[in-house]
């Protein structure tokens, strides 16, 4: 939309600016559809326009503009001819843009009311020249463009230069679509100079004088062979070197040898710079060394393949070949035991070990044997907790403790902690001693023999409600309908036998109330969105008196209007509103009038299973709401009062009558 209202206001402002420039008298060469118009070029085309019918007082038939008993004005039609000019000539050529029709304003402004006669040859201004002497090369479809790449391009009286912009959008001054001055796009890929007349003077012939004397030659480029940013090859005598990131993504791709065009195209000038002209060999170097590398000492045991219990972790060291090598940090860490990452030995994947693992040094021999570990540095919690168990988001809440047997002989165990939302979600899912277990858990400590049973819970810190006394009705996992300020209770021991009542809280959490049976009910995990804990209680709660049903009367007018009626009807009734037949000044057919009828409508309670248009009333108890979307308004979800999201369909309006 942005675009058509751009080329129309372009449009616009071309008509502006050329209706003062407009030629003598006459018209121009008529419009062809067949024809390729450029920015400038002026036709004519004749256009007919019909007046609309207006139908006035009666009449008799027969009598002068009478048509079916009317007085009838317009219905004349007009032919004319004007001049037009083009100013958006990516359109001026295409068919549905022809000058004078429904969409020729986009591609063309009418320069003149009417015109007649053949017109004298207008005079074309010269844009202002470009900064060169001479015209350089003229504009070839389909040849391959680079950015600062100078071309010409042949208008009707003039040459204009344009040149190419710089990368990324230099990859497009060679595609069909992006042609110099005439394509719809062609300044996202062109910049335009000026006017050029005559050619540039040749430049003398090419040479390597300019290049660098890299000296021996590096290998020769591969296709088959990965290449990198700063990787350099060389072909023909010449030295290449891979460009950055992203072009460097094109340096192993097929089409894109150095120094060599592909149809005519010379795609590697997008991902290869020339260095430098090259001869012969690099001489070999001396043998490498590990001087800066740093001396890790005695080797670590070599990679292998791990079992569940036993994968790497960061900061786990292996030997290859006598380097050293650290398993990196999570996430790269849980590559460090896969297949296919072994540090510099896998054929079938050679690079793929460095997203795993960083080489840190180099060694010499074995690492002697280390005392036995033990737990002395790891403080101790006390008693251990329970050993994990696997489960879902629900199955531990923040702060949870377990233990986890880290040997049998001696047994020894540790206690990890499982965090604060919204990491507890992975607590039972991940053990806290495998990978994906820090997600969820923290190490706390280590521990001994088992938890003491405790006490049994006590109220005492929690008091009982007062108002009301008594226990309201147990939460039921099957209610969908409760509200803000509805009181609930829950059992949580049966011998004693003790409950604790809570307080569905006012909007919006209201919404949560309602999403039953999960982890967001009263007393778990995420119930503290939708409840409020009020105390404890006793007993049940005294009945209450029966519910009175509104008995009063809740009204509201509703007018509906008919696009059919008799003309001359009277209102159908005295509530106001109601409106009799209106047809309009001397029409008599009964499908052209229009009358409105209003009545008195009950207003009813919600209920998602009636039909709500816009402007629809609806109440809960004496409060009445107001219809603002139809479709919505029909859904439980938006019912009035009920969710968070209510307001989008409904409107709260003035109460009922007492």
């Amino acid at each position: 939309m942005f675009k058509v209202q751009s080329i129309a206001l372009t449009a616009a402002l071309y008509g502006l600016l050329r209706a003062q420039t407009a030629f003598a008298a006459g018209c121009s060469p008529s419009y062809a559809s067949n024809s390729n118009y450029e920015d400038g070029d002026w036709v004519s085309a004749t256009t007919t326009t019909t007046t609309d019918i207006v139908y006035g007082a009666s009449c008799t038939t027969g009598s002068t503009n009478c048509v079916n008993g009317y007085v009838t004005t317009g219905g004349v039609t007009t032919t004319a001819t004007h001049n037009f000019q083009c100013v958006v000539p990516a359109f001026c050529s295409q068919a549905g843009f022809a000058p004078g029709i429904e969409y020729g304003k986009t591609a063309w402004a009418m320069m003149s009311a009417t015109c007649s006669g053949t017109a004298d040859a207008p005079q074309i201004a010269i844009p202002a020249s470009w900064s060169e002497d001479g015209c350089p090369e003229q504009f070839s479809a389909g040849s391959d463009y680079d950015e600062d790449s100078l071309v010409h391009v042949k208008k009707s009286a003039y040459n204009m230069v344009y040149r190419c912009n710089k990368f990324p959008t230099s990859d497009w001054c060679s595609m069909a679509g992006y042609e110099p001055g005439s394509s719809q796009y062609w300044e996202q890929a062109w910049t335009e100079l000026g006017s050029c007349t005559g050619t540039m003077s040749p430049t003398d012939s090419p040479s390597n004088v300019v290049l660098d004397d890299v000296g021996g030659c590096p290998d020769e480029f591969a296709a088959s062979a990965d290449y990198e940013e700063g990787d350099e090859v060389s072909n023909k005598g010449l030295v290449y070197q891979c460009k950055g990131w992203p072009q460097s993504q094109h340096c192993s791709q097929a089409g894109y040898t150095p120094g060599e065009e592909v149809g005519g195209v010379e795609n590697w000038i997008h991902a290869w710079t020339v260095v430098g002209h090259c001869s012969g060999t690099i001489g070999p170097t001396s043998a490498p060394s590990h001087v800066q590398l740093t001396d890790m000492g005695g080797c670590p045991e070599s990679w292998s393949a791990k079992s569940v219990e036993e994968l790497y972790e960061e900061g786990d060291k292996v030997e290859s070949n006598g380097l050293v090598f650290a398993c990196k940090a999570w996430p790269f860490s849980g590559h460090c035991s896969q297949a296919g990452y072994e540090p510099l030995f896998n054929p079938a994947t050679p690079d793929a070990w460095k997203d795993a693992w960083s080489l840190v040094g180099y060694c010499n021999g074995s690492i002697g044997p280390t005392a036995a570990p033990n737990f002395d540095v790891l403080a101790t919690v006390g008693a251990c907790p329970q050993e994990w168990v696997s489960g879902d988001q629900s199955a531990y809440a923040p702060d949870d403790k377990v233990s986890v047997t880290v040997s049998q002989l001696p047994l020894r165990k540790v206690v990890y902690k499982c965090k604060s939302w919204p990491s507890s979600n992975h607590c039972g899912q991940h053990a806290p001693n495998v990978f994906g277990g820090d997600l969820g858990w923290s190490l706390d400590g280590s521990c001994t023999g088992t938890t003491g049973p405790t006490s049994s819970p006590s109220f005492d810190s929690l008091g009982f409600i007062s108002n009301p006394s008594g226990c309201p009705p147990e939460f039921s996992t099957g209610s969908s309908d409760y509200e803000a300020g509805d009181l609930v209770s829950t059992t949580v021991s049966l011998s004693p036998l003790r409950k604790v009542v809570y307080e569905c809280r006012a909007w919006p959490n209201v919404g949560y109330c309602n999403q039953v049976g999960g982890s967001m009910d009263p007393g778990k995990t995420y119930g503290y969105l939708g409840w409020t804990l009020r105390g404890a209680c006793e007993g049940t709660l005294a009945p209450t008196p029966a519910p009175q049903v509104y008995a009063g009367a809740c009204t509201y007018i509703a007018c509906t209007t008919a696009s059919s009626c008799t003309p001359g009807a009277a209102a159908a009734n005295t509530i106001s509103g109601s409106t009799a037949c209106s047809c309009g000044t001397g029409v008599t057919a009964s499908s052209s009038c229009k009358q409105q009828t209003c009545v008195n409508t009950q207003i009813n309670t919600y209920s998602s299973s009636a039909t709500y248009v816009v402007g629809s009333i609806s109440r809960r108890g004496t409060q009445k709401y107001v219809c603002r979307v139809a479709g919505w308004c029909n859904n439980s979800g938006y019912a009035p009062e009920t969710t968070q999201y209510w307001t989008q369909a409904w409107s709260k309006s003035d109460t009922c009558p007492p």
